[in-house]
């Protein structure tokens, strides 16, 4: 079987023609589909996300209810900064009450927040456990805003009716100044 001239010169129009196709029109469409697809999965990620952002603000909205409830519930009060005197007189009226030794209170570094002062305290004083557990008692039941944030114990644990010292760094809550006085 013998192929023609002309038989030759078609087959090779046909495979110009199906590279044309090819580069022409079937590339450049595939990478438009190729990045249709990626800006889809973007858009995906994008709408997810924000999905995820309204259930964080709901949930930040339900948050927030729930801390209005506790603050207007709440018992404690935010003095004024000038009533820290008379909550240093408390807190060493209480260590003499339990008969503790050693007192020390300090007060530190004051910071200042946009709607708050905090002065940190360190008291350090020796005594038995049960007065270290019925000072921290006291000072939680105290009205005013106040946090212990560090309880160190020391002591001899077999000796048991040795005093222990106590180190406790706590915050005491106050408004600021040009807020106390409108």
């Amino acid at each position: 079987m013998r192929v023609e001239k002309d038989q030759i010169n078609t087959m090779i129009v046909i495979a110009v023609l199906c590279l044309a196709y090819v580069m022409v029109i079937w590339m450049p469409q595939r990478s438009r589909v190729a990045e249709a697809r990626e800006r889809l999965a973007a858009a995906d990620a994008a709408l997810m996300s924000g999905q995820a952002g309204q259930v964080s603000l709901k949930q930040m909205s339900a948050d927030l209810r729930e801390l209005r409830q506790s603050v207007q519930s709440s018992t404690k009060r935010i003095p004024d900064q000038s009533d820290l005197p008379a909550l240093l007189r408390e807190l060493s009226g209480e260590l003499e009450d339990l008969h503790v030794t050693d007192r020390t209170i300090q007060t530190q570094a004051v910071e200042k927040g946009d709607d708050f002062v905090v002065i940190p305290i360190r008291l350090t004083f020796r005594g038995s456990f049960a007065s270290a557990y019925a000072f921290m008692q006291r000072v939680e039941s105290m009205d005013r805003l106040v946090h212990i944030g560090k309880l160190e114990l020391g002591g001899d644990a077999d000796a048991q009716d040795r005093p222990i010292t106590v180190r406790m760094d706590m915050a005491a809550f106050f408004l600021p100044e040009e807020a106390s006085g409108s």
